[in-house]
């Protein structure tokens, strides 16, 4: 069983997963209607957010001793994960939804715009000089359009269905 005999001294690492988190961002979304016999809606939007992830890790040492886990070296902050990824977006969509009796069509188109940014300040600089910086950007735009639609048989029967351009971002690198 562990921790029954005694273990030499570093045999065990514990990583302090410190990290820090921060979001922020505004949105706006206008809505026009008009129309009666044919009522049409018009969503106009537009967003923008940043993220930002900071890692500034160490693993201490670790032993058992007496059948009790010891720490036999405190190491130095930051000398595991030593890096700031940040993210910058804007997105913007309009929308435009149509209904002529029991039938709605809607199609859309959104656009993004990321830029994902990383400082790597490695593991032998905790104090974050920028002796070992290592940096990175990727930039993605994208246009995301669709189409739904919706008709109304009854209030117990509804068939709806949509074509949309999937995405997935590609994150970091």
């Amino acid at each position: 069983m562990l921790g029954i005999n005694d273990t030499a001294s570093d045999v065990f690492g514990i990583k302090a997963n410190n990290r820090s988190y921060e979001s922020r961002g505004i949105q706006s979304v206008a809505n026009f209607n008009f129309g009666n016999h044919i009522y049409s809606d018009i969503e106009i939007g537009i967003r923008y957010h940043e993220d930002e992830e900071d890692r500034f890790q160490w693993t201490d040492r670790f032993a058992f001793e007496n059948m009790e886990m010891v720490r036999t070296t405190v190491a130095t902050k930051g000398t595991e994960s030593n890096r700031i990824s940040s993210a910058k977006s804007m997105a913007a969509h309009v929308l435009y939804k149509v209904t002529i009796n029991h039938l709605t069509i809607t199609p859309g188109l959104r656009y993004e715009d990321m830029t994902f940014e990383r400082m790597d300040y490695g593991k032998s600089d905790p104090d974050r000089t920028g002796s070992n910086l290592k940096t990175s950007e990727n930039n993605v735009n994208v246009y995301i359009p669709g189409i739904g639609a919706n008709y109304i048989f009854s209030n117990d029967l509804t068939l709806f269905g949509g074509i949309h351009k999937g995405f997935a971002t590609s994150g970091q690198y």
